[in-house]
């Protein structure tokens, strides 16, 4: 079956054209075009001034709202249909992967939605505080693309993936539902509940430890919000014992060994970058700033391919270029620059402070 969407105003001839019968005829072009016999059309279209009444009732009509568009539930499905056709190797996977986050997601938001966030009413733009408090509208979009952008992130870890492979062949009942569901729970404490106030904080783990992660899991590990990812042990790991694994950062003639704060602040950072948000480090010199870059630089990411830019008053946008090339390579047939495969360029500028010039080129 062929598919031909048409993006853009409708034009009554384009649709006589593509609506009458094989061989297809577009507008005053010669030869006509031989269609297939089982070809669909897909009209988008902002508004439908110019269709008429016979075609309007011909079509099957769907109408998007721009606030409201495609849900939560359509995000995730969609997502886990990607995945399994960019990498088919998690097809076997997908399907509880599928079934566990609809099922899980659903009632994590709905939790949070009466417990942390106000709820529009039907009726009215008015607005009915939620159970502890009105804080804010619940963005699904913006929510659900931060979790599955976390989720993402863990599912395609090498050392997770290597769990969760290893699982499988093994066939041991109940193991990849119960690490399919830690990923899920770390994922919504870093998405959902990010946004929570500290005082809510205690309220959503307790809720996450007892209807989403596994028993096991949820009477063993540590306070959530404190656990990280580290992908030296495959585990996830509270800061204090980040710190013991971080190697010291050498520098020229100076060795820096990481505090946890500093562990902290890096873990953080990745969690930003993780969901494409962009980030401005401010603060004092002699702070650690260019410090914390130089140990994201040096970091081995399997995601992520870090460019530095250290700028000076003489910096112009040639220099920007030039540094990122260097870590970008020439893709299909040498039509562009990308980053290696399966990867994505994250841009460190250290710093914003020039004097005199911008990189646009501008004064």
């Amino acid at each position: 079956r062929t598919w031909l969407v048409l993006d853009g105003p409708l034009d009554p001839a384009l649709l006589e054209s593509v609506s009458a019968p094989p061989p297809l005829h577009i507008l005053d072009s010669d030869p006509v075009l031989a269609s297939p016999l089982a070809m669909q059309v897909i009209f988008e279209t902002d508004q439908l001034a110019a269709v008429s009444p016979a075609m309007a009732s011909s079509l099957a009509v769907t109408f998007l709202d721009t606030h409201r568009g495609p849900t939560w539930k359509d995000r995730a499905i969609a997502w886990a249909h990607q995945l399994s056709l960019s990498c088919p190797e998690y097809t076997s996977l997908m399907v509880l992967i599928r079934e566990l986050l609809v099922h899980l997601m659903d009632s994590i938001l709905a939790f949070v939605l009466y417990y942390f966030h106000a709820a529009p009413r039907d009726d009215s733009s008015s607005i009915v505080a939620s159970a502890e408090g009105d804080v804010a509208n619940l963005d699904y979009r913006h929510q659900t693309t931060c979790f599955l952008s976390f989720f993402t992130t863990l599912l395609m870890d090498p050392v997770i993936e290597g769990h969760l492979f290893a699982a499988a062949a093994a066939d041991v009942e109940g193991e990849i539902e119960k690490q399919v569901r830690l990923l899920i729970g770390m994922s919504s404490i870093s998405s959902f509940g990010s946004c929570l106030f500290t005082h809510q904080r205690p309220r959503f783990e307790r809720y996450i430890r007892e209807r989403v992660l596994h028993p096991t899991h949820g009477s063993s590990l540590p306070p959530l919000y404190d656990l990280y990812f580290d992908s030296k042990t495959g585990t996830f790991q509270a800061v204090n014992e980040i710190v013991r694994l971080t190697e010291p950062i050498m520098g020229g003639q100076s060795i820096c060994v990481a505090t946890e704060e500093f562990v902290a602040f890096q873990l953080r950072l990745r969690r930003l970058l993780a969901i494409d948000a962009p980030v401005l480090l401010a603060g004092t010199a002699g702070s650690g700033k260019s410090t914390l870059l130089r140990y994201l630089l040096g970091s081995p990411s399997p995601s992520i391919q870090f460019v530095l830019f250290r700028t000076n008053a003489a910096s112009k946008v040639t220099h920007l270029q030039a540094a990122m090339l260097r870590q970008l390579h020439l893709q299909h047939g040498g039509n562009f620059w990308a980053p290696s495969s399966g990867k994505r360029v994250v841009l460190l500028i250290d710093d914003l402070h020039m004097s005199g010039h911008s990189l646009t080129g501008g004064a």
